[in-house]
């Protein structure tokens, strides 16, 4: 609605141009007159007036609509009042949104004396300064409410930054636009205030010229305001699962075992149960590796998606509603990011997506996707940008280096374009964000020393039994490859915090269908990770974080992987309030700085093409193979050698058919 009333602001506007003098002559001072009398007459009403089905009407400030015998407001845009204005070109009037003075200049224009509702300029100068004191007073008590406050029927106010509404004796909150905030400003024309939506600058201006002295907005400096109206930590949840190539088959129908953990913890955190803000949910090896190829994913994330939403709607503890910010797939990596429809998912901005491949010739059987969005501030600045990163990482215990070097080729070629409020136009990296959040199967192992009681145990259920021990476990960290090479040799993930993995079980390898036996073929290790940085963490103390890492779990009870999922809950920091151009972005140490790659995009490209030529080149033979590459070789090879022979041409392999075979075999 406050869109259209712009509009029809603009409309009048081009109307008023159009017609000369002479013609409104007859009826232009009583559309004047008019326009006063209505003015008047909205500042007697209320929400609870009563009135007639199809009324229009301006209500403290707001359009107002009667349906079913009451009236309905919806607030103006930012720095607009609702008035009734003098038409121009025919008599009568109309209501619309506008300012103010633009209001009061229309009808003056009609040679209506007294202002916007009849009055004399002299005879406002007696209420001004108490308007603007009531204004700040409404404020005040303003921030104070919350949705649970009790309210009389009829009654406006401001809960949270929001325009609220007492119906049935509770508040009713309807966001204001993008980078507005409910406020309460004082009248021009009479004594009294409104209740609308606009920038606490614009507020503070108009109270201030009222001649009142002090804080005229109760300012809140939190990028997420909930029910509860108080500033709060914004909680992320991020889940990340490796799901062994399942497809459709890799999620049991019920996620709320791994989806929905603020249902346990929200009470010990908050003493209030309430949902993640903004949930990321990361999957590797996300289907089988001949359609990921393919690029034959579509499918496979509408089903992800779509069970997704309903589980985490299904088991919010408010029955709150979620918006799908972003999603994103390169092969089996994929990464799908919601916010809560009364928060983040509203205003989110600036949405970005990201892949690159990190496997043999940049290949995406390995790599990485990223998410990247901005969540304006409230009070119309910049805010914050965010930025979600889902890796999948060479195996093997031997191939930590090669991870590493994954690593820094993520860092340089899964690029996002410059901030805003920049003037570069280079793209730029993960690290250039308020806040990052790097996850997935990391493929990180344990390095046992040779005289470490678990070394000789490979294949012993004792192994299994010590690793129930917390202090085992929490030993064994020191031997953790992620951790020595970030905390200890600092050779990668610089700049990243981490929780407290070694509270929770190894996440790698289990027995497919058992909740919690190891399969031996791999030794246990905590391959599944989950870290991350904010704007406010300090260089000066590289595991420290602003950001509570409140909970940091696997789930046993998923068996159709030889993976665990694991699941982290994350309470960002307050955030400080920024009065430049551009986000506030990560503090670094001196000794490092991201490099770009000049050839990133021709690399990815280039993994992508041969993605795909192997990807059907593999499905082709699948299919030959009624379901078994290996058979579907065998049957091509047979086939080829039929078909040569029965043309009596030697039956020599074509020089592609054995690099393709064989690429599949490795990639296998």
């Amino acid at each position: 609605m406050p869109s259209t009333m712009s509009i029809l602001s603009i409309l009048a506007l081009a109307l008023a141009a159009q017609a000369g003098p002479l013609k409104r002559a007859s009826f232009t001072l009583q559309n004047g007159l008019d326009a006063q009398a209505l003015n008047a007459q909205f500042q007697t009403l209320t929400a609870s007036s009563s009135c007639n089905p199809g009324q229009n009407a301006c209500i403290q400030g707001a359009f107002a609509q009667c349906v079913n015998g009451q009236f309905v407001t919806f607030p103006c845009a930012g720095g607009l009042t609702c008035v009734a204005l003098p038409l121009v070109n025919s008599a009568g009037t109309s209501i619309t949104c506008d300012t103010e003075a633009d209001a009061e200049t229309r009808i003056a224009a009609t040679g209506a004396s007294g202002g916007i509702a009849g009055r004399s300029l002299e005879s406002r100068a007696s209420f001004t300064l108490q308007n603007g004191i009531d204004a700040q007073q409404l404020n005040a008590q303003f921030a104070s409410l919350t949705a649970s406050s009790p309210c009389t029927p009829g009654q406006n106010a401001c809960v949270g930054g929001q325009f609220a509404q007492c119906v049935n004796g509770q508040f009713i909150s309807t966001p204001c636009a993008g980078g507005l905030t409910c406020v309460a400003l004082p009248l021009v024309n009479s004594p009294g205030t409104s209740i609308t939506c606009d920038t606490e600058a614009d507020a503070a201006t108009r109270i201030a010229a009222t001649g009142a002295t002090g804080a005229s907005v109760q300012r809140v400096s939190r990028l997420f305001i909930h029910d509860s109206g108080h500033a709060t930590y914004a909680r992320n949840e991020i889940a990340s699962y490796n799901t062994n190539l399942q497809a459709e088959r890799g999620l049991p129908q019920d996620l709320v075992d791994w989806l929905a953990p603020t249902l346990q913890v929200s009470t010990f955190l908050t003493r209030e149960r309430r949902a993640p803000d903004i949930v990321a949910v990361g999957f590797q090896e996300l289907l089988p590796l001949h359609l990921g190829l393919s690029g034959l994913s579509g499918h496979v994330i509408e089903n992800r998606n779509a069970l997704i939403l309903s589980q985490i709607e299904e088991h919010a503890p408010n029955k709150e509603k979620y918006t799908l910010i972003a999603k994103v797939v390169n092969v089996g990596v994929a990464l799908l990011i919601y916010g809560r429809d009364d928060g983040v998912g509203r205003v989110v901005q600036d949405v970005q997506t990201q892949w690159t491949g990190c496997g043999p010739a940049y290949m995406g059987n390995k790599g990485a996707v990223g998410v990247r969005f901005r969540v304006p501030a409230a009070d119309g600045g910049v805010g914050e940008v965010f930025t979600f990163v889902c890796a999948h990482l060479t195996a093997h215990a031997h191939n930590c280096p090669h991870r590493i070097r994954d690593f820094h080729y993520i860092v340089g070629s899964l690029l996002f374009p410059p901030l805003p409020g920049t003037e570069s136009y280079l793209p730029t990296t993960m690290y250039s964000t308020s806040h990052l959040f790097f996850f997935g199967d990391l493929n990180f192992r344990i390095n046992y020393p040779p005289d470490h009681p678990l070394a000789n145990k490979r294949a012993s259920s004792e192994v299994a039994r010590m690793l129930d021990d917390e202090s085992v476990r929490e030993a064994l960290k020191e031997d953790d490859q992620l951790y020595i090479e970030r905390d200890q040799k600092g050779s990668g993930f610089v700049g990243m915090r981490e929780g407290e993995f070694w509270k929770f079980k190894c996440s790698y390898k289990y027995q497919l269908e058992e909740v919690d036996k190891y399969d031996f073929k791999r030794f246990p290790a905590w391959t599944d990770r989950i870290m991350y940085t904010t704007y406010s963490d300090s260089p000066d103390t590289p595991t420290a974080s602003n950001i509570t890492n409140a909970l940091y779990i696997s789930i046993p009870s998923y068996t159709t992987s030889d993976h665990k999922p694991i699941v982290s809950l994350l309470l960002l920091p307050p955030s400080i309030p920024n009065t430049a151009p551009t986000p506030p972005v990560l503090k670094l140490p001196p000794t490092y700085r991201p490099q770009i790659d000049p050839y990133a995009t021709l690399k990815r490209y280039l993994g992508r093409t041969l993605d795909r030529l192997i990807g059907y080149c593999w499905w082709l033979l699948y299919a030959l193979g009624a379901g078994s590459a290996i058979y579907g070789i065998g049957n091509f090879i047979l086939g080829l050698g039929l078909g040569l022979w029965g043309v009596g041409v030697e039956a020599e392999p074509a020089p592609g058919d054995t690099a393709c075979d064989g690429l599949i075999l490795h990639l296998i």
